[in-house]
């Protein structure tokens, strides 16, 4: 099995304690709420790195409606390893067709009754960023990580990391990898 480095910073942010994720009473109905991500004008910021708003966009986007996501083929632009590894999925070994289920949008949840959505974005190093988004399921607290790294101008997701109970914490590419 192949290991995956993160630089430091990357680590203390996924290990950075849960906040946020207090359940605004909206209801059973999840809100997908802005916040601030990147620089409200296209193109590059002042580091030289692409603006996060699409992506941002395509992240809240994915928990307006969860159940039309594809968990095995998330509906963000990838980079070549993580595509690969998700490209993988689907045939064993022995032919026979293999899903990947986990759901990572939810939090690793089977159900969900999710409450309002917050992205935003955790600037790592330059070169790479995290959106982080913040929801309530059945009222407990989930926090889902999307690590993009920028590949000739463009953020292209890299993996997804999921808080889950007890402080663990799972990545999508060490599943897939698994398979």
């Amino acid at each position: 099995m192949r290991l995956r480095s993160f630089p430091a910073a990357v680590l203390l942010a996924l290990i950075g304690p849960i906040a946020g994720c207090a359940d605004s009473g909206a209801g059973d109905d999840a809100a997908v709420t802005t916040s601030e991500t990147g620089s409200d004008s296209a193109g590059p910021t002042a580091d030289g790195a692409p603006d996060t708003a699409e992506i941002a966009d395509a992240v809240r986007a994915m928990y307006a409606n969860p159940d039309a996501v594809d968990t095995g083929n998330p509906p963000l632009p990838m980079s070549e390893d993580l595509a690969a590894l998700f490209a993988a999925v689907g045939t064993g070994a022995n032919g026979a067709p293999e899903t990947l289920d986990y759901a990572w949008l939810i939090g690793g949840a089977q159900d969900y009754e999710l409450g309002p959505v917050t992205v935003t974005e955790e600037p790592v190093e330059p070169g790479m960023t995290m959106l982080r988004a913040n929801f309530t399921n059945f009222g407990e607290p989930q926090v889902v990580r999307y690590i993009f790294r920028d590949q000739d101008g463009q953020w292209l997701l890299d993996d997804i990391v999921v808080d889950e109970a007890g402080g663990n914490a799972t990545s999508v590419a060490d599943l897939l990898r698994g398979f």
